[in-house]
């Protein structure tokens, strides 16, 4: 999608940053392999046609409310904007923190560089960054 019709700047300003600041640093370091995970995904999107990638992508996530649902909207055809809204409507609106919110902020950054803008430069580093400064320093 062209970044001049929709800013993925809007979308990381709906983030909730003091949700994950208060995220422990023992939750945010359980989330490395959630990371990995994602890094790994974002292989297929390279090496496989997008229709097959966006299919492993939803068998590996579609026991995860939050990640299935995200990946379901895109398979049933709903434009990426809307798909943005909806999910950060979605975590906004619940009563969900810490942990749980840090993993949905970290799905949906990965869905809108990715997936939407079909960029993966620097992916890896933008999502430890969401962990904050101990595991950017191990990173660079």
């Amino acid at each position: 999608m062209n970044s001049n019709i929709y800013d993925e700047n809007i979308e990381y300003s709906r983030v909730n940053w003091n949700k994950i600041r208060n995220t422990s640093f023992e939750d945010k370091k359980s989330l490395l392999p959630f990371i990995q995970k994602l890094k790994f995904c974002e292989q297929n999107f390279f090496t496989k046609p997008t229709f097959i990638a966006i299919n492993s992508l939803f068998d590996i996530f579609k026991n995860d409310d939050y990640e299935g649902m995200a990946i379901m909207l895109l398979l049933d055809g709903i434009a990426p904007p809307v798909i943005c809204n909806i999910l950060y409507n979605y975590i906004s609106s619940s009563n969900i923190c810490n942990k749980k919110y840090l993993e949905y902020s970290i799905f949906s950054a990965y869905f809108l560089k990715l997936i939407i803008f079909g960029e993966a430069d620097s992916l890896d580093r933008l999502l430890i960054s969401y962990l904050g400064e101990d595991f950017v320093k191990n990173q660079v």
